[in-house]
């Protein structure tokens, strides 16, 4: 097995997942800017009226450097973004958690609020990361905890935040750094598909004060249809990617614990042959 620490190659994919996601927000960017400065005027401010004013600035440069500024611009946001992206949807779902829990007491008068909270944190242990409401009793989940166990001298679950998991993901990278890579990778990819959520999330805000202005007169009323599209089409994505970032995340974490053993049993049966020679 391998054992060496070497750094994580950097493919097209990797800066794709920081481009992508940066030029979005650019987009946004440029489109709450739009709605501010059209109040009162005779454009109806959107995503493509944005991407119309990025096109036409490029074109007004005349010059090569002006799409390479574009590109570092959104490279440099989609970096910034990226890495509080999952810091802000925890704190969102766990928000959401207790607006459920107030929700479901207040709903509930004579229930006993006792196994109610018990209750909703079970539910929100299932979808909290690392999961450890889904995993704690699969057996993968187990075998893990005694093999890292018996390395570390001490059961992982002692230990401060995400445990098992943090734990796991350490000795990958001791143990077995191609499967580190593949958990980075797909770490790299739960982050982006955060930042997407945001910006969707962002995108279905910036489309109904467009269209609320529109309902004051502070815009012009004749494109409401395409606002209530953009409106519709955003939310339609925020809670595609949301889908997507907790079944990610999820595979995220099985898949660590799955690499964590196969590097375990490879690296005893490495030690055996070498033992039998």
């Amino acid at each position: 097995m391998e054992t060496k620490f070497r750094p994580i190659p950097i493919t097209i994919l990797d800066i794709m997942a920081i481009l992508l996601p940066g030029f979005a927000w650019l987009i946004l960017i440029v489109t709450a800017f739009e709605i501010t400065r059209t109040l009162h005027g005779t454009e109806v401010p959107s995503p493509i009226l944005a991407w119309e004013r990025i096109v036409l600035a490029m074109k007004k440069a005349n010059t090569w450097f002006a799409p390479l500024t574009l590109v570092m611009i959104s490279l440099l946001i989609g970096y910034l973004l990226k890495p509080g992206a999952i810091f802000i949807t925890e704190g969102m779902d766990r928000h959401w958690h207790k607006i459920r829990f107030w929700i479901k007491r207040i709903s509930a008068k004579e229930a006993d609020e006792a196994k109610l909270k018990k209750d909703a944190d079970e539910s929100f242990d299932k979808l909290k990361f690392p999961f450890n409401g889904i995993y704690k009793q699969d057996k993968l989940y187990i075998n893990v905890r005694e093999m890292l166990t018996a390395k570390v001298g001490c059961s992982p679950e002692e230990f401060y935040s995400n445990q098992i998991f943090a734990v796991a993901k350490r000795y990958l990278r001791l143990a077995a750094p191609t499967l580190w890579e593949e958990s980075e990778r797909r770490e790299a990819e739960v982050r982006m598909t955060a930042v997407m959520f945001l910006a969707f999330l962002c995108s279905t805000l910036l489309g109904l004060f467009t269209l609320s202005f529109q309902l004051a007169n502070y815009l012009p009323n004749r494109e409401k249809r395409m606002t209530l599209g953009w409106l519709m089409l955003s939310l339609l994505l925020s809670w595609l990617t949301k889908e997507s970032l907790y079944r990610l995340r999820k595979r995220e974490v099985g898949y660590t614990y799955l690499n964590a053993l196969i590097a375990h049993h490879c690296r005893d049966e490495a030690r055996q042959d070498e033992t039998d020679i």
